[in-house]
């Protein structure tokens, strides 16, 4: 179709830009209202039941799906190589708070930086890193006792409460955190709560917490700690892949795993504030979220260029109150289970689930009609360039630049508003934590990595960068000034399976070609094809040239020669790779 509007007979300018506005407008009839569809790589037999209530469709990982969900971190290539029309469960650099040593970090730095604001996360340490201070901390609060857990363990695996940090191994890899000796207790025992928190866009943050959730008991009552009882995990834990082992283990509403409306009603019959209480733990959510909120932002733009909403992540956040009702930050999950263990699982974790895929709007990411978008802007684009060059021609000072930034600009804040409002209306039994009412209150929490102040607090922190900078100094005594002292060394290489011997100059100001990796290139030309086939669908290269000739800017054998080189330019590649393939383009000529 393309070679009709390159023959050699050109149209009228007026005729071509038909023929392009009618590529690039959408045409209704043209639009599918198919199913969202969803390609789900984890084993969670919950997250199909959930779609299939929303009558999403399941297909395979190499399929044209609408939403990814998966278990596993996602690399930033694979984010890049996602399409505008789908989206993932993953946000690249969501591990800064939900690793255990990486979220210790970050809220000790904002502790040095805000102690009042941020003294809802318990005293941690990282070991072996944070070791003197650590002793410096044990030596000023004789008595306290400590919880600590393996740094790479999950699910209470390996967790143990001591006194004495001297025991603890010096090589061994610790989350050391101050242990919480007055806990709230319900009929005498100790319980945390599993708080369910929804990102749904990183630029900008938008934070929302679930109504309900999980409170997960101990199986023994509980006792303060000494020196006879800290070995009794089924007293001081409440995770439920321990307490599920012991003999005293309740099932049913009641018993060791109970509803976080329970909670409410049990503190309500106390005489407690409940909104007061859910106010703080909010507080102390959003706040934890924020603390790493430019570093999510960043990665985000990133991994996601061309995207407005390309992921999301479903985090769980277990709480604590303390005897005086005030909730601490234990730890955040970045893969809460949804494991369905019993009949209160199946009913709250479903529920979560349903009313996550219906806030995130699935059906915005039709296939066709983000392709139509696409093909939209790019014949506006061409029609910038074509009306920059006959303005160049003219002698004309051109046109403003941003023009097309505020179109974009304009652009992004309709689909924000139109996903805004699309949340409200359907938030299921989500509330929106972030951002709020009083959200000026968060302002000063943001980009504090302006302060230096913020990596230079912790020993570790100290610790890198003294080593950074015994790096460089070494780095700046080894350089040699550029095309001086070139040595030559022997070193083997392999070329396609081949061991190859040549010589490697030994500079660092060096200019040798390095090797080419056949796979990397034959991807890399695969690209460029695609991307010529996607201009050549929307004529913007025959549409430039018939600009350039109407202005006189091109010679007559100069016009011949772009089409000549179009249809050569990719006949060579079977020579060069014999299993090169042909890339069908037809998918880009509707």
């Amino acid at each position: 179709m393309w070679k009709k509007s390159d023959s050699v007979a050109h149209p009228t300018q007026k005729e071509t830009n038909k023929k392009d506005y009618a590529r690039s407008t959408p045409n209704p009839r043209r639009r599918s209202n198919r199913q969202p569809t969803i390609c789900i790589l984890a084993n969670q037999v919950i997250v199909r039941k959930a779609a299939e209530r929303l009558q999403l469709i399941e297909v395979g990982e190499k399929a044209s799906w609408n939403l990814l969900w998966t278990d596993q971190a996602v690399t930033v290539q694979q984010c890049l190589s996602i399409e505008r029309f789908q989206i993932v469960n993953y946000i690249p650099g969501i591990s800064e708070i939900s690793r255990k040593d990486l979220l210790a970090r970050n809220l000790t730095r904002m502790q040095k930086l805000f102690p009042e604001e941020y003294d809802f996360f318990p005293k941690t340490w990282w070991l072996p890193a944070d070791h003197k201070d650590l002793a410096q901390f044990s030596r000023a609060q004789r008595g306290c006792y400590y919880i600590v857990k393996p740094g790479s363990s999950s699910q209470g695996r390996g967790i143990f409460i001591t006194k004495n940090i001297g025991e603890l191994d010096g090589l061994q890899q610790y989350v050391c955190q101050a242990y919480i000796s007055r806990p709230l207790l319900i009929d005498g025992y100790k319980f945390d709560m599993r708080v369910y928190g929804l990102i749904t866009s990183c630029d900008p943050l938008r934070l929302h917490i679930y109504n309900e959730g999980i409170a997960r008991f101990a199986t023994q009552k509980y006792a303060l700690p000494c020196n006879g009882n800290t070995d009794n995990v089924f007293m001081h834990l409440t995770n439920y892949s321990i307490n599920k082992h012991s003999c005293d283990f309740m099932k049913g509403e009641e018993g060791s795993k109970r509803r976080i409306s329970m909670i409410n009603a049990w503190l309500l019959h106390q005489g407690f504030d409940v909104g007061l209480i859910w106010s703080s733990i909010d507080d102390a959510i959003s706040k934890t979220v924020i603390a790493t909120a430019e570093n999510l932002k960043r990665q985000y733009r990133m991994s996601f260029p061309r995207h407005f909403q390309g992921c999301f992540v479903l985090l769980g956040f277990d709480i604590m109150l303390d005897a005086d009702l005030k909730p601490h930050v234990i730890e955040v999950n970045r893969c809460p289970s949804l494991n369905i263990d019993s009949p209160l699982d199946e009913e709250i974790k479903e529920q979560l689930l349903v009313d996550t895929f219906t806030l995130l709007n699935l059906k915005r990411l039709d296939q066709q009609r983000v392709k139509e978008e696409e093909r939209k802007k790019l014949f506006e684009s061409s029609q910038l360039v074509i009306k920059k060059i006959a303005l160049k021609a003219a002698n004309h000072p051109g046109v403003d630049s941003t023009d097309k930034e505020a179109r974009a600009h304009d652009e992004a804040q309709a689909l924000l508003q139109a996903q805004i409002d699309w949340e409200e209306k359907n938030s299921g039994n989500f509330r929106l934590a972030y951002p709020s009412a009083n959200s000026e209150a968060y302002s000063k929490f943001f980009d504090v990595e302006s302060n230096s102040s913020v990596y230079q607090e912790t020993v570790a922190s100290k610790a890198r960068k003294a080593m950074v900078m015994k790096n460089l100094q070494n780095v700046d005594d080894e350089i040699v000034p550029a095309y001086e002292n070139f040595s030559l060394k022997e070193e083997e290489v392999k070329v396609n399976g081949n061991t190859v011997t040549r010589g490697r100059i030994a500079t660092l100001n060096s200019f040798e070609p390095c090797f080419i990796n056949l796979a990397e290139e034959r991807e890399r030309l695969r690209d460029m094809e695609k991307r010529d086939a996607l201009v050549r669908s929307a004529n913007l290269r025959s549409a430039i040239v018939e600009a350039m000739r109407q202005n006189g800017l091109l010679r007559p054998n100069e016009i011949e020669e772009p089409m000549k080189a179009e249809k050569v330019k990719y006949a060579v590649l079977p020579k060069i790779f014999p299993d090169f393939e042909p890339l069908d383009t037809s998918s880009y000529f509707l």
